[in-house]
């Protein structure tokens, strides 16, 4: 017999966009619930830990990828729709920390 686990996780269950610097390992978190949902997205935003730059400015491709994401996700999450919609995630969080 063959077991097979999903994990899915629903829209409304995402709560923060975590950004970890690959330079220090410092985090900053943006709030999904809040109104401004990184509008107020600072053009170079750096590191909080070692202040590594990680935008070129507000033209950056990366920071426009995220702003577009973050747009489609919240009005993905407000729309009424005839069915549920949820995320699947790989792996579990035992296969995880295995």
């Amino acid at each position: 017999m063959m077991v097979e686990v999903k994990t899915f996780v629903d829209l409304a269950d995402f709560i923060a966009l975590r950004f970890t610097c690959r330079n220090c390992g410092g985090e900053v978190s943006a709030s999904l619930l809040s109104e401004s949902k990184l509008l107020s997205f600072p053009e170079g935003l750096s590191c909080p830990h070692c202040h590594k730059q990680w935008f070129e400015g507000p033209n950056d491709k990366r920071r426009d990828a995220i702003m577009v994401f973050l747009d489609r996700f919240t009005q993905l999450r407000s729309l009424k729709m005839p069915f549920d919609l949820q995320l699947e995630v790989s792996g579990t969080l035992a296969e995880k920390s295995a």
